[in-house]
This record gives structure tokens, C-alpha cells and sequence, in this order.
């Protein structure tokens, strides 16, 4: 387990080093952050699973080994777009092989395995486990079965966990459950919600309700207005409505380019929308980078703001005598046009 630990900081260190260095795609470099966290995912399971004497022994042997266990990864993990610091967002599945006793396996066996990636150490630790985007949230079982997801979906899911789901992707366990469930969870909320009435009013809605209940500087690259909810709420709605299915771990930028593809959406909006996340998560990943976690805006202290204006020339954010701040109010008003365009019409 200190091994994990010590491989993922040196690993997270070389990527931020090189990362400092020159960057010519941010998409590029979150992929390479997001295959660092889920192969570090895929051998805690791997550890976690093989450790002897523990809950779940009976049933590594019943399976011989092959349990029908899979982690799926939603957020930024599920996109191939994790960064330094994220959470991991994930969900612990499994066939309907397990019985109701061997789930209490199962469960310990995903607790066992946030420890794992989520205890403070002296070696550190690799990063914190969200599972609370799991059907019914906190308040649901911590392992569910591939039936019980699917059955979520179609009668109890709300729109929010529709965007939430369009996101899920296999990260670790049995690739075969993984790759078999996000199949079935994409056709799933595609069937349910693509039918939704007044979807885009809903989303509209909740996006609203979003702005007002977080409140954040301005400067925020996620949540303010323009930020990339906006971009993943279009992208989402466009989704939904036409019910258009898209690979796993596709990244925000190859999702814009499925729906261009489809003639879902205009060239100029679809820059927008690409450019738009590209620039957002290019700040977000600079901060990140010199403050060594996320922050709620641009930050105020001196020495950080004079790194990432720096970062920001360095990567070509910013054009000749720039600011950041007026790059970035620039961004959101341009997002933020293109998500009322794409929302408010249907598609």
C-alpha cells in the first residue's frame, strides 16, 4: 500500500513538472493525470482484493479470483479530465451473481479499498473517494448490483443524475461488468430522459438554482456564470434530447466533436464550447498547479496570482499585454451567450 502511495506522488510530480514546462493540449495532459488515477485505482483493487483473511475471502474463492466487481468512475474521472487534486468520484458495482449476504463482502471490500486511496499516511496518500453520486447518495448502499443501478436509472434517477450518469466510465475491477453496466446505464438514461418533458426547462432550472445556492467569486471556472457547468449542462442537454450515445471516457472535447458530427450543434458554437472548456480548464489546471490544490476563483495572494499570469503567457492563454482575469470575463461571456443559445432552442 506504501508502495501505491509513493508511486502516485512521484508519478503526480513528473506530470505537474512537465506540465510547467510546456503544454500544448490541456485535454492531453488531463488524460495523462486521469490514466495515472484510475491505474492507481485498478491496483488498489488489485492490493485490496488479494489480502487474505479478511470478508471477502469466501468469495474471491467461489469466484476463483474473477470477481464480478467493477468501479465505474463518474465527474472529471469518468471524462478523462481528472486533475491534481480532484476527488475520485466513483461507483462500486457488482453482478447479480452476488447474493444479498455477499454483499456485506462487497461492501467491505470497497471500504477497504477507499482506505486504501484515501487515509492520510506517513507516505501521504493517493487521493480522497467520492461515492456519494451512487444511486441515492449517501443514504444508499455503498455497493450496488448491475440490476439495481439500471433499475435506479429508469424509475427513481432525477435529471441531475442524468448529466451525472452520461459521464460513467470503467476505472478498475472486472472490465467486462464495467464495460457491460456503462453500456446498459448510457441507453438507460438516453431512453428515460431523452423523453423527459420540458427537459431543457428542467435543466435550465437547476442550473439556475446552482448559481444561487454556490456562491463563488466571479473568477470561478466552474460554477460562476460561463463557467464549465455552463459547457457540460449544453452538451448534456444536446445529449439528452437527441438521445445521442457517445463512447465512455470521451472528454469534453471529443464530446462537442460527436455532436458537430451529428449536426447537432453549429461549428461556431462548437468552437465556442471546445475553446471555451479548453481555456476554463487550463486556469483551473494552472492554479492547481501552484497552489497544489483547487481554488474557488483566481486567487488574490501576490506571489500565486504572478505564477499563474506567468503559466497563462507561458501556455498561450493570454494574448499580449492581457490579463488573465480579462481572458477569462471574456470566456464566460462567450460560454455563457452559447449555453442560452443551445439551451433555450430546442434542438
Amino acid at each position: 500500500m506504501a508502495l501505491l502511495r509513493r508511486h502516485f506522488r512521484q508519478r503526480a510530480i513528473g506530470l505537474g513538472a512537465a506540465d510547467l514546462k510546456g503544454m500544448d493540449s490541456i485535454f492531453a495532459s488531463l488524460g495523462h493525470w486521469s490514466t495515472l488515477a484510475s491505474r492507481s485505482i485498478a491496483s488498489a483493487f488489485a492490493m485490496t482484493s488479494t489480502d487474505e483473511g479478511n470478508a471477502w475471502d469466501a468469495l474471491m474463492r467461489r469466484f476463483e479470483g474473477n470477481l464480478p466487481f467493477a468501479i465505474l468512475g463518474l465527474g472529471r474521472l469518468g471524462l478523462a479530465e481528472y486533475d491534481l487534486a480532484s476527488d475520485a468520484d466513483l461507483i462500486f458495482v457488482v453482478s447479480p451473481e452476488i447474493n444479498h449476504e455477499e454483499l456485506f463482502g462487497c461492501a467491505r471490500l470497497a471500504e477497504h479499498m477507499i482506505d486504501t486511496l484515501a487515509s492520510y499516511t506517513r507516505d501521504g496518500m493517493v487521493f480522497a473517494v467520492d461515492t456519494r453520486l451512487r444511486p441515492r447518495g449517501a443514504e444508499g448502499e455503498l455497493v450496488v448490483t448491475s440490476e439495481g443501478l439500471i433499475s435506479y436509472i429508469l424509475e427513481g434517477a432525477q435529471v441531475w443524475e442524468a448529466l451525472t450518469y452520461l459521464k460513467l466510465c470503467p476505472v478498475g475491477g472486472d472490465s467486462r461488468l464495467g464495460e457491460e453496466v456503462t453500456a446498459r446505464v448510457s441507453r438507460a438514461v438516453l431512453e428515460r430522459f431523452g423523453a423527459y418533458p420540458d427537459l431543457l426547462g428542467e435543466l435550465r432550472a437547476m442550473r439556475r438554482r446552482l448559481e444561487k445556492e454556490i456562491l463563488v467569486p466571479p473568477s470561478n471556472t466552474k460554477t460562476a456564470p460561463g463557467g464549465y457547468f455552463d459547457v457540460d449542462f449544453a452538451i448534456s442537454a444536446l445529449r439528452l434530447r437527441n438521445r445521442l450515445d457517445i463512447p465512455p471516457g470521451a472528454n469534453t472535447e471529443g464530446r462537442v466533436e460527436a455532436l458537430r458530427s451529428a449536426g447537432l450543434i453549429l461549428d461556431e458554437d462548437a468552437l465556442i464550447l471546445r475553446e471555451g472548456a479548453a481555456f476554463l480548464r487550463s486556469v483551473d489546471h494552472a492554479v492547481r498547479l501552484v497552489r497544489g490544490k483547487a481554488a474557488q476563483g483566481l486567487p488574490e495572494h501576490v506571489g500565486h496570482a504572478a505564477a499563474i499570469e506567468d503559466l497563462a503567457r507561458r501556455w498561450g492563454l493570454t494574448r499580449e499585454g492581457e490579463s488573465l482575469a480579462t481572458r477569462l470575463r471574456e470566456t464566460q461571456e462567450q460560454v455563457r451567450a452559447a449555453y442560452h443559445r443551445l439551451t433555450t432552442t430546442p434542438a
